[in-house]
């Protein structure tokens, strides 16, 4: 009896530690092209083995119908922050499997996109979590690999000097968002390629960012651990 307790105890502290071992891969892809746009994220485990893919074609809106609430009838009551907004809901197209076969499900899915006054109270709830665990977030974020970062930017405004301007500025807050990326994140794979391109014949704007982010399975539960001692030191 005490022997089987050993033997799957040894078991299962071997798969804890090559499930530690494991990294993990999330590559982020976002294009534009005039009105029409996407954002996916991928993720894959064990060279591809195991894949989830999300894509949400942002072209692609719903417009859905406020329910108005009911007005207050009496002075004490207190009127919400923000009245309800016509606010749009993506469909979502999602797969899991292996990038070699077929995906095991595929489904559209509809997620509706907070109002204002929703989207205020989870940046500010944001904001609070990353100042608090700011010791952990720094941990995961500095064992991450960035393996790759290309930012392409396209932009014309119509005349030429104003392009040239607003793709200075474009310029400008590229290599800003670069130098605190470079900070952030471990480098690894590809060295970063970022670009704007002015166009001086029409309006448009055009972009297209990729990155692919590393990391081993082990250190996001060590970060969890950090967290959850910061909460209640």
């Amino acid at each position: 009896m005490m022997s089987r307790v050993f033997l799957t105890i040894i078991i299962v502290a071997v798969l804890l530690f090559i499930l530690s071992l494991t990294k993990i891969t999330l590559r982020l892809r976002y294009w534009r092209k005039q009105k029409n746009g996407k954002l996916a994220l991928e993720y894959s485990l064990w060279l591809g083995i195991l894949f989830y893919k999300l894509e949400i074609p942002l072209a692609k809106i719903k417009v859905e119908k406020p329910k108005l609430e009911p007005k207050p009838k009496r002075r004490q009551d207190v009127k919400p922050l923000f009245w309800p907004v016509l606010r749009p809901a993506f469909k979502i197209w999602t797969d899991a499997g292996g990038k070699s076969k077929a995906p095991v499900t595929v489904e559209e899915k509809e997620i509706p996109v907070p109002g204002p006054a929703s989207f205020t109270k989870m940046l500010l709830n944001t904001a609070f979590r990353v100042r608090k665990h700011h010791q952990a977030f720094i941990y995961l974020t500095g064992r991450t690999r960035l393996r790759r970062f290309q930012w392409r930017t396209e932009i014309g405004i119509g005349e030429p000097s104003l392009t040239g301007i607003i793709n200075g500025i474009a310029w400008g807050f590229k290599g800003f968002a670069l130098t605190h990326i470079s900070r952030l994140f471990s480098p690894g794979g590809e060295k970063p390629f970022v670009a704007v391109v002015p166009n001086f014949q029409r309006v448009c704007f055009n972009t297209f960012l990729d990155c692919i982010f590393e990391v081993r399975i082990g250190y996001i539960i060590l970060t969890g651990f950090k967290a959850f001692a910061v909460k209640f030191k």
